[in-house]
Formats: structure tokens, C-alpha cells, sequence
């Protein structure tokens, strides 16, 4: 998790002194500006210890098909499944979806190759078969997971993500591409999503938390503005019409953060960062005075006081 310890707020001086020296100097405090920027994203998923929840207790859930009517035969429902889920822990995603074979082995390494880390693999089978929504309606068989932020009931459930650019992802599919609509849920049901193309190299994928013509809502909805200060979790979804030429296929995921957000888990001792966008705290400051490093007002006051590993002192 993210902590304000000695190395970031160091490497933040550090991008402050670098403007008034040599050009080396100053793309070397552009590197740790950029880094001390990272160091705001909020991890969801890592992957590395298994599949777990987030900070505030959320869970993973997965859903398919599998209630939904055939629109050929009211009495057939779809067929979609998960082929395999592997994780850290070996262990399925608790519920009945899966079918078929499962080698709790076969997780694959991290991202970046370090095989004392690991990703996440989901392979699935979509369903040829139109499922129905009415008299002469139909739409695609699907399948798809996700994550709830909380794991308390609504209202409570919500994460306020104002302030964040996106929530982005590391992924690569199993064959030629997979087309997935990544979609953020809200209490209100606003159902805003964004469709990613991924194919079969490592990469980033970021949505903007920004209704715009990539981030919005189905046209045959009633139409609400996004509102981040709603937000209950987000989710990865397959159909068969996107993806009609590998409906057998799979995804390798990694490392999913909310970026450049100032929220904190509950238990997180670390204190609160400073809005860079606030104009109220424009001229605050950081000030270093032996191991201790301290935020300054603008009015002189000294508030917050840290030592190197991180924690609050009393201020004196």
C-alpha cells in the first residue's frame, strides 16, 4: 500500500531541488516527480498473494449466462462458462461456473517476469446460442467478473473517486485479441463501460473516470450523468458478438489501481496527501529538518510532522 515514507517524500524534495540545477539533475527529479506520482495510485488487484479483496473488504464475483433464457427455446437457458480461474491460492472462484478441467498450477507469472509474483488467468467459453429479452429481442451470450470496492450494503458501499484519472489494468488475451467492455458500477445505475481491444502482449489499459464517447452508458438506457462519488466496483465483460471469432478464448490480468487518487484504506497510517489541485494549498510546502520532515503552511504554520519510516509524530 501506499505510504508517505522517507524514499517518496525524499524523491519529492528531490523534483523541487532539481529545478534550479543542471540538466541531468533536472531530468532526474522528473523521473522521481513522476515516480513520487505513481505512488498515489491505489492498488485493487496485484495478484501477488492470491486473489484477495480490496483495501475495504471487497469481494470478486464472476456471472454468466447461465439464467438468462434462449431466445430459440424458452425452456433452455444460456451455456457460457469459465473454463479455468487460476490464482495464487489454487482455489476457483466460489461458485458453480467453472466446469470442466482446472489445474490449480497453471497461474501464470507476473507481468514484468519475476517469477516469485504472479497474475491472474480466466479462460472462457461463450455460447452461440442469442438469449432473449422479449418478443423479438435478442442479445449475445456473455460472461464476465469483477469487483465490489466495499463490502458493506449500499449506501455505505461507495467509494468517492473524485479527484482520480481512471482505473487502469495490465492484460493480455490467450488468442489473437479479446474485445472486453470494462464498466465502472455506481448506486445510481448509471452502467457507464468502455470497450478494449487486448491482444496477446502485455499491456496498459486505463479508463478516465470521464463520461465521454469511449466511457458511457448503452443508448437504450435512460440516460444519468457519471457520478464518481457513487462508485460501488467495476467489472470485465464478454459476449459472443465481439468476440465471435475466438468465443473460446481467455485473459491474463495484472495489477489493477485506481490512479492518482487521495483516498485511503481505513487502516492506512500513512497521512493524507495534499490536493495538488487545491488552489487553497498552493503555496504548502515540504521542510526537512534532520530525520524529521514536516508540511508547511502558507502562513508559517508546521503541521504534520513524519519521521523516515513514515509515521506521524507529535508535532512540537
Amino acid at each position: 500500500m501506499r505510504r508517505f515514507n522517507g524514499l517518496i517524500l525524499s524523491t519529492a524534495l528531490a523534483a523541487i531541488a532539481g529545478a534550479t540545477v543542471g540538466t541531468a539533475e533536472a531530468a532526474s527529479a522528473k523521473a522521481q516527480a513522476r515516480a513520487y506520482a505513481d505512488s498515489l495510485n491505489v492498488p485493487l488487484a496485484t495478484f501477488d498473494y492470491g486473489r484477495g479483496g480490496t483495501p475495504w473488504g471487497g469481494y470478486w464475483f464472476q456471472y454468466n449466462d447461465s439464467r438468462s433464457y434462449s431466445a430459440t427455446d424458452s425452456t433452455l437457458m444460456g451455456n457460457s462458462y469459465f473454463r479455468f480461474a487460476d490464482s495464487l491460492t489454487g482455489d476457483p472462484l466460489p461458485n458453480d461456473t467453472i466446469t470442466g478441467a482446472y489445474n490449480p498450477l497453471s497461474f501464470p507469472v507476473d507481468r514484468s517476469g519475476d517469477t516469485t509474483l504472479h497474475s491472474y488467468h480466466m479462460g472462457f467459453a461463450l455460447s452461440s446460442r442469442k438469449l432473449s429479452c422479449g418478443t423479438a429481442c435478442s442479445y449475445d451470450a456473455y460472461i464476465g467478473w469483477g469487483i465490489n470496492f466495499n463490502y458493506k450494503l449500499p449506501p455505505d458501499d461507495t467509494l468517492d473517486l473524485t479527484g482520480s484519472t481512471g482505473i487502469s489494468f495490465w492484460a493480455k488475451a490467450d488468442t489473437d485479441t479479446v474485445t472486453v467492455s470494462f464498466s465502472v458500477s455506481t448506486l445510481d445505475s448509471a452502467g457507464y463501460s468502455q470497450e478494449f481491444h487486448i491482444g496477446p502482449t502485455w499491456a496498459k489499459y486505463t479508463c478516465k473516470l470521464v463520461a465521454s464517447a469511449d466511457f458511457k452508458q448503452p443508448s437504450y438506457v435512460t440516460q444519468k450523468p457519471f457520478n464518481p462519488t457513487l462508485a460501488t466496483g467495476i467489472g470485465w465483460n464478454f459476449n459472443r458478438g465481439a468476440n465471435a471469432k475466438h468465443p473460446t478464448n481467455g485473459i491474463i490480468m495484472d495489477d489493477v489501481f485506481i490512479e492518482h487518487w487521495t483516498e485511503y484504506p481505513p487502516y492506512e497510517d500513512a497521512v493524507r496527501p495534499v490536493s495538488r489541485n487545491s488552489a487553497a494549498h498552493a503555496g504548502w510546502r515540504l521542510q526537512v529538518q534532520g530525520s524529521q520532515i514536516r508540511l508547511v503552511r502558507p502562513d508559517g504554520d508546521r503541521l504534520i510532522p513524519l519521521n523516515l519510516n513514515g509515521r506521524a509524530l507529535p508535532v512540537r
